[in-house]
């Protein structure tokens, strides 16, 4: 059988990855290896990730990386455990270079919940385009497309791994931006306007929620 994956989306949106993977799974899971990037969270008491391995009779769990928050840190392995699944922690059950890459990659794929739990600030990235010589817009505040289709896909899928976009109501007024992803299939983060003077266009894109 070929590896079944599931992947946790901002927001809530979706149910938890170990979910998806087991319904995907179905009977395939008894007795199998799930692999994942970091503990599950057991926030607000919510077992269902674990139930959810539980019930699907999974036999042996591989974790990345414990959970970053230091309150949920160990609940779900130790609740796995306690329910006679074998978990394996990489870099303190199993150790090699290769487990060490794997390391890597669970940590970079959850940097910006690492990020949150150490710093206790939002994990944010700024994003503009520039020509050549610093300018991002003509002196007269008319701005034109300077940045590429793909560097624009790439921002769709940036924002589509994002809980919010903020902008500036100035953006708003001259750009009429739209702030979604496009149709792309990603998830719609939510839609953030930094203004004073709350003089947004009626007629703004940002009104429009078909795409939300």
């Amino acid at each position: 059988m070929s590896p079944v994956r599931g992947t946790c989306t901002p927001r809530a949106r979706s149910p938890p990855a170990e979910i998806q993977a087991v319904e995907a799974g179905g009977g395939h899971c008894r007795g199998a290896t799930t692999h994942l990037n970091m503990e599950p969270g057991d926030c607000h008491g919510d077992h269902t990730a674990v139930s959810a391995l539980v019930q699907a009779a999974i036999q042996r769990v591989v974790v990345g990386i414990r959970h970053p928050f230091q309150h949920l840190r160990g609940n779900s392995i130790r609740a796995l455990r306690s329910q006679g699944l074998h978990v394996e922690v990489l870099g303190e059950d199993v150790q090699s270079k290769i487990v060490e890459e794997a390391q890597k990659s669970c940590l970079l794929v959850n940097l910006p919940l690492i990020h949150r739990a150490t710093s206790r600030v939002p994990f944010s990235v700024l994003k503009y385009a520039m020509t050549l010589d610093g300018k991002i817009a003509a002196s007269s505040g008319h701005a034109a497309w300077i940045s590429s289709k793909m560097s624009r896909h790439r921002v769709f899928e940036l924002w589509g791994r994002s809980d919010a976009i903020v902008v500036g109501g100035n953006t708003i007024c001259r750009d009429n931006p739209l702030l979604t992803t496009r149709h792309g299939g990603w998830h719609m983060p939510i839609r953030i306007v930094m203004t004073q003077i709350l003089d947004l266009p009626v007629e703004a894109n940002l009104w429009d929620m078909s795409e939300v």
